[in-house]
């Protein structure tokens, strides 16, 4: 199980606006059931900021505890600092984080700091972690999603899903920050299809402009039916279309679609896209 293709289409479409965080936290929420959202910006010290928090309904937890992680340097006791140090080390002569994000587990009974613990996790009822470690354009991001004591330690099914969809997810957050206006609050630029229609015919130069244009459109949550009415073709001749692109570039579903635009994108940046 990994996120729905619905989940991934609401998510592309809010990158760069201040919506993605909670869309993103209500995604994971319906995939393994967290209830709080933290993404962790890291400068080139490893120091720590608060770049997105969101909780489930009118809770404040994650803000909250977010602000006490900061002001506390609680990064001095964050494994997923420790994480990002040894990948640093291993990779010294390379990029770091290298080409697929880290995943890590943190649960509240293992955490050796009792400050750390009780303000962070004790505090809030928090009692598991599961971590995202992205990193790209020179830093790093923890994406962390949090389970609460009513819900319980996270299942080896939910492990499993979150593992199936963490690429697409690092991949989404490192292009939502890439994109997202300085000016905290103003709405975004969301894509166009002319931006779909770029990284779909960057994928493969075997494409053809009509199979760019269907993957493009249906990319944008274009239903079949919508698609041809917007290129002027038959129905069959969009399913035609969009099979042999998937055939092309070696996929079989609009979820492996979006995760290799999301990698083309995170990997050639560009002002518009």
């Amino acid at each position: 199980m990994s996120l729905p293709a619905t989940a991934l289409r609401t998510l592309i479409q809010s990158l760069g606006t201040p919506d993605f965080p909670q869309y993103l936290l209500h995604s994971m929420e319906a995939l393994v059931g967290v209830r709080h959202l933290a993404i962790v910006a890291f400068d080139d010290k490893l120091m720590a900021h608060i770049a997105a928090a969101e909780s489930i309904g009118r809770s404040a937890v994650a803000k909250t505890a977010g602000k006490i992680y900061q002001r506390s340097l609680f990064n001095r006791y964050d494994p997923n600092v420790s994480a990002m140090q040894d990948d640093a080390a291993s990779h010294a002569a390379e990029e770091p984080g290298g080409d697929e994000p880290l995943l890590l587990r943190l649960r509240a009974r293992e955490i050796r700091d009792l400050e750390y613990r009780e303000k962070i996790f004790d505090q809030f009822k928090l009692v598991d972690r599961l971590s995202i470690l992205e990193h790209s354009s020179g830093h790093w991001h923890a994406i962390n999603f949090y389970r609460e004591s009513g819900a319980g330690e996270f299942a080896a099914a939910d492990i499993t899903a979150f593992r199936n969809s963490a690429g697409v997810i690092a991949a989404l957050v490192a292009r939502h920050f890439a994109i997202l206006p300085p000016a905290t609050g103003q709405s975004g630029r969301r894509p166009t299809v002319e931006m779909f229609e770029a990284l779909v015919g960057g994928l493969d130069p075997k494409l053809t402009t009509r199979q760019v244009q269907v993957c493009a459109r249906a990319l944008m949550g274009m239903t079949n039916v919508a698609v041809g009415l917007s290129l002027g073709i038959q129905v069959p001749t969009v399913a035609t279309l969009r099979k042999r692109a998937y055939a092309t570039l070696r996929i079989s579903s609009l979820n492996e679609l979006f995760a290799m635009c999301l990698t083309q994108s995170s990997a050639n940046p560009s002002p518009g896209v």
